[in-house]
């Protein structure tokens, strides 16, 4: 037999206090695959409750079972299906820190102002020089844009 319409409940306050409420955190927690599988393997090879494990780190039972689950399927943990290995500590260079991507950021910075000074030159040429040898002499710079740089 279907309800009327209109008949259901509509969600109330509760008397519990705002207090005894755990907050929740918003930041998404990132594990490595060693993580998931040692936790996973406390379940499968040391007899801890999936429950017991979960509790203890602080994660839900549920994504522990679905670590479980994937390594007895003899899948991979990521959810990208590859592996996420530890990140590798920053590569020190005479008492300097290096981050690859702080690396890659100057490198691309250097590279587009290279490319920006050879364009003024070819823009320069063309407008300053004889006009078919500046023509040539500025496709030539703009060429030197599209090659990598010197090593």
């Amino acid at each position: 037999m279907r309800k009327k319409k209109g008949t259901r409940k509509k969600a109330t306050a509760t008397n519990i206090p705002l207090d005894a409420i755990p907050e929740r955190s918003h930041a998404r927690r990132v594990h490595t695959d060693d993580f998931k599988i040692t936790a996973a393997k406390r379940v499968i090879e040391g007899g801890e409750s999936r429950e017991h494990v979960a509790a203890e780190l602080g994660l839900a039972p549920s994504l522990i079972s679905g670590w479980v689950k994937k390594i007895r399927a003899g899948e991979p943990v990521s959810k990208r299906g590859g592996t996420k290995p530890a990140a590798p500590p920053p590569a020190k260079l005479d008492g300097w820190n290096l981050d690859l991507s702080s690396v890659r950021r100057a490198l691309n910075e250097a590279i587009k102002a290279r490319d920006e000074r050879l364009e003024i030159a070819a823009a320069i040429v063309e407008l300053d020089g004889p006009a078919e040898a500046g023509a040539n002499l500025a496709k030539h710079i703009r060429d030197l844009k599209r090659q990598p740089p010197p090593q």
